[in-house]
């Protein structure tokens, strides 16, 4: 049995010291009310410490590889997360949380873990399994060698080739190695050199981008990108030993003769970054997508907390003392305790009140429709500082409860608007309140290590999405267009008013690039910061969008590791960003 934390003891549970633990993710002093620590794994929904499945769903319909903890690459099982990945950071593996790859993959490499195989054609060079799970690459003659790997390739297509390589101790080094594409898809071969001794990326030619990574502490894995210009089943990758950083291939006027290397994990899938190994034996093979989902019930949201006194007169239906006709269309009257407007003409009416507020402060509205005989229209709440039948607030519920909006005015009209289909219909409200509440906020932080490129697009990442609909959410990505490429972006639309801030910081495109993010999302605000600065606050909210009962989609458009992801139901303050 789990019991719930309080904040005032160290109430103790079947997983430990629970109050202890949480407040080890507290900022300034705000605990989180949802923690996913996928490092250390440990997990919290509504301030009480649960299970990584209880928290969060994950899905992914098919096997998937990760590292563990000794560098030793390991198989998931489908729909299995992969909690424990981990990236060497020089000198020893470290753990970065959970794998997370919203993009299905396919090694189209037919044979990845058998260099010796037929799928592979060889010039001037040949393979040995050293039976290690790598495979010893070999120059056989002076002068140029390769061996290639077909694939079809279409006209357009971004592809990304990648494979271990590690130098050989051999008194012949192979100490350059090359990736690039074959010309029948290319206009020019792009190829990529790097250097095993520094473990570098060193130079290459045509259109490409190249990484490396380093995956132990002689190995390396190494990738090349480019756009295919042409279309061929002819297509493919080579690997290749070289002089240097600069020669496209051995020129043969140094004898190479027995230069070797080792080689293994051969990938090549389509898409502009490097993604986990998909082993491969006699046919293409696709890992799926992960998806996660933090269900609303699991996800922490304010709730109004009343600071005012009412504002409404005779929001209780005994009198029409306060009340009013818009444009004089309708005849008012209490009848039984309610409030009720009668059309006088068949169009447009209803009842309405100004109300004292204050620009910029915070109010939720309680409004019963309690009886309607209309035909033309639903009966309309509408707000506004003039009640213009074209007022910025609208909300066609017939029942409004903890209604919120920000006052523009130092009066704002409050009411109900229909459109009769004939004179005598009408409209009944009850149960009226208006009060000044605190500013409604969430709260959010996320880290972990993002892999992605320049592709020129606005949404190449989105690092969450939290979406009611088309015109109410909270996300945050990383832009990947224009100047602008690696901006963190924190978004937020609420009834249709879109509100955002944007670093001026930049994440480099590349892989495992490490990140912090956190955001402030309320009523009157808004505000991100990267790496524990701040960025300039956004005061032009108006609304914060109502997600109380939206499930939240984590790393949705996202290929890395999460380490940490936090949630608060509060403003933890720009210091706490």
């Amino acid at each position: 049995m789990r019991e719930i934390i309080s904040p005032l003891s160290g109430i103790r549970s079947p997983f430990g010291p629970v109050t202890s633990i949480l407040a080890s993710y507290a900022v300034l002093g705000f605990k989180p009310q949802l923690v996913l620590d996928f490092n250390d794994e440990k997990y919290f929904t509504g301030s009480r410490k649960t299970t990584f499945d209880s928290a969060i769903t994950h899905t992914r319909a098919s096997t998937a590889t990760y590292v563990d903890s000794n560098g030793v690459l390991q198989t998931a099982s489908s729909g299995v997360p992969r909690v424990g990945h981990h990236v060497w950071n020089g000198s020893a593996w470290v753990n970065e949380g959970l794998l997370h790859e919203s993009e299905a993959r396919t090694n189209l490499v037919l044979d990845s873990d058998d260099m010796t195989a037929g799928s592979f054609f060889f010039f001037s060079a040949g393979t040995t399994d050293n039976g290690d799970s790598f495979f010893e690459y070999e120059v056989t003659a002076n002068g140029q060698n390769y061996i290639i790997n077909a694939a079809t390739i279409g006209a357009g297509v971004t592809v990304t080739s990648t494979v271990d390589v590690k130098k050989s101790a051999s008194v012949v080094e192979g100490r350059y190695f090359q990736l690039s594409f074959r010309s029948a898809n290319f206009s020019s071969t792009p190829y990529a050199n790097f250097d095993l001794d520094t473990g570098t990326f060193v130079g290459g030619g045509g259109t490409y981008t190249a990484s490396v990574s380093r995956i132990g502490s002689d190995v390396y894995r190494v990738s090349i990108t480019a756009t295919a210009e042409l279309s061929s089943s002819l297509g493919g990758f080579a690997f290749s030993l070289v002089d240097g950083a600069s020669a496209l291939r051995l020129d043969g006027t140094t004898t190479r003769l027995g230069a070797t290397t080792f080689i293994r994990r051969a990938q090549l899938e389509v898409g502009p970054t490097p993604s986990s190994y998909i082993p491969t034996s006699g046919a293409t093979v696709t890992r799926a997508a992960d998806v996660l989902t933090i269900p609303a019930a699991n996800l922490p949201w304010p709730a109004p907390v009343v600071i005012g006194p009412e504002l409404v007169t005779n929001g209780d239906g005994s009198s029409t003392t306060g009340w009013s006709s818009p444009r004089t269309n309708s005849t008012l009257s209490s009848v039984d305790g309610k409030l009720r407007a009668t059309a006088n003409t068949a169009a447009a009416f209803g009842i309405v009140q100004g109300i004292t507020t204050e620009v910029g402060k915070v109010y939720s509205i309680d409004m019963s429709v309690v009886g309607n005989t209309t035909t033309v229209s639903t009966p309309a709440l509408r707000l506004d500082d003039a009640f213009a039948l074209n007022t910025p607030y609208l909300n066609t519920v017939i029942n409004f409860s903890d209604f919120i909006f920000v006052a523009r005015d130092t009066t704002t009209y409050l009411g109900v608007i229909a459109v009769a289909g004939a004179v005598g219909e009408y409209v009944e409200i009850d149960n009226i309140s208006v009060r000044e509440i605190n500013p409604l906020a969430v709260s959010i932080q996320m880290d972990g290590r993002v892999t992605y490129a320049d592709t020129d697009s606005s949404t190449e990442v989105r690092l969450l999405r939290w979406v009611d609909d088309n015109d109410n959410y909270i996300i945050n990505s990383v832009n990947a267009s224009g100047a602008n490429t690696g901006a963190l972006v924190f978004t937020q639309e609420a009834s249709n008013v879109v509100d955002n801030v944007v670093s001026s910081s930049q994440l480099t495109p590349s892989v495992f690039v490490p990140f912090n993010i956190a955001s402030r999302h309320g009523s009157t605000f808004i505000n991100g910061a990267l790496d524990g600065t701040a960025l300039t606050e956004n005061t032009t909210p108006v609304a914060l969008p109502d997600l109380s009962a939206t499930d939240l989609q984590l790393g949705h458009l996202y290929n890395g590791t999460i380490r940490t992801f936090r949630v608060w139901a509060n403003d933890i303050t720009d210091a706490g960003l």
